[in-house]
């Protein structure tokens, strides 16, 4: 299963959601149930805005777990 570390990181960098949202323009809703692992598919220049607002790598954002 994959894992998004989000919400992690958001308490790492002390980000808030609304910021990112500011800074990304990707939707609220999106950041916070990709935060919570209720989202189910993702676009990939979402993956690419978050990885650049946030100062991380893929494998950063996302884990795989079994």
């Amino acid at each position: 299963m994959i894992k998004c570390r989000l919400e992690e990181l958001l308490k790492t960098k002390n980000i808030t959601i609304q910021s990112i949202h500011e800074n990304t323009k990707i939707n609220m809703g999106t950041i916070a149930k990709l935060s919570k692992n209720q989202l189910v598919r993702i676009d990939l220049k979402t993956i690419e805005e978050l990885c650049k607002v946030l100062g991380c790598s893929l494998g950063e954002l996302f884990i795989m777990e079994e």
